[in-house]
């Protein structure tokens, strides 16, 4: 885990894309250029779960890449 991790997982969910939409944000619209919010840069994740210092796990991605229409950005909630 030092270097990386490799799976072979099926994971299942929703588009976080959508998931954007249904919040509220112009995903179509960002994904196209027509809308620039210059105050959302990147989305951010944190686990519920922590290690073993008590601090949870997290993450980002850019914008761009959780509202590509064509993109992977899963909010997974099922694994094989």
């Amino acid at each position: 885990w030092v270097v990386g991790a490799m799976s072979t997982a099926k994971w299942g969910g929703v588009r976080l894309r959508d998931v954007l939409k249904e919040c509220g944000l112009d995903a179509d619209g960002m994904a196209m250029g027509e809308v620039n919010p210059k105050d959302i840069h990147h989305v951010q994740f944190e686990g519920y779960d922590t290690d073993e210092t008590g601090q949870c796990y997290g993450g980002s991605i850019p914008i761009d890449k959780a509202v590509d229409p064509l993109g992977d950005a899963l909010v997974a909630f099922e694994m094989n």
